[in-house]
């Protein structure tokens, strides 16, 4: 092998070798950090159950086909359990005589106090004639024991007489509760490293290298390809002339 081949052939080896050894520790991941703040520590409570509380409709007075005689009072006791907001009455009716009056009341047994007084005449139904009426006081109605009263100066059939209205009460929920809120006690920093970036520029260079490597020994390996054939040339040259 000529001189030329033989260096060729060593300094591209050379260049392959360095070049793939740069290449495997050639990519440099760029490391970046970041802080967060977060309370030191929690305070809180944990608690098997909750109260909330349950709205519903209360109807105390649910009346239907009652017969009043003119001028005769109708009086009717009922209970309350819990406490009515606020009053709603319905009442509904055929009336022998047309103009009609009345009056209807609830008084509180107790107490003897008139919670609702109201009279009765067309004028207050409906259609302007008749009795269907809806009336509403703000007024609540405790519990207690109370007597309505209804009279009217005419024979009637009450079809329909109800009296209801909102109702509460607290009730238990069975369920696990807990609540956790960030103390004063101040905040701690936590720190965040992470990869924000990639440098690929030693890998090039490490790429050029390897690339310069095999250029060298395939040069080498053609400069002694090309010189061999010219030597059996001379060598079949020089023996036809000693025959």
């Amino acid at each position: 092998m000529s001189t030329r081949a033989m260096v060729l052939l060593v300094l591209g080896v050379v260049l392959f070798v360095i070049g793939w050894a740069a290449l495997i520790s050639g990519v440099e991941f760029k490391m970046c950090s970041s802080y967060v703040q977060v309370p030191s520590q929690f305070v809180g409570r944990l608690s098997p159950s909750y109260s909330e509380w349950y709205y519903w409709r209360n109807v105390v007075v649910n009346l239907s086909n009652v017969f009043i005689r003119a001028g005769a009072p109708f009086s009717y006791r009922f209970s309350v359990n819990q406490t009515i907001g606020y009053i709603y009455i319905e009442l509904e009716g055929d009336v022998k005589k047309e103009n009609f009056s009345g009056f209807l009341s609830i008084l509180n047994t107790l107490t003897n106090e008139t919670v609702v007084y109201t009279t009765l005449s067309p004028e207050k139904s409906v259609a302007g004639r008749g009795l269907n009426t809806t009336l509403f006081f703000m007024k609540s109605l405790d519990p207690g024991n109370y007597t309505l009263t209804l009279k009217l100066d005419s024979d009637a059939e009450i079809k329909k007489l109800l009296i209801h209205g909102p109702s509460s009460r607290e009730v238990t929920v069975q369920a696990i509760e807990i609540t956790l809120t960030p103390s004063e006690n101040g905040y701690e920093q936590i720190k965040i490293d992470y990869v924000c970036g990639v440098d690929f520029s030693r890998a090039l260079t490490a790429s050029t290298l390897v690339g310069l490597g095999v250029a060298a020994i395939m040069a080498g390996a053609l400069l002694e390809a090309y010189r061999k054939p010219y030597r059996i040339g001379e060598v079949g040259k020089k023996t036809a002339k000693r025959r």
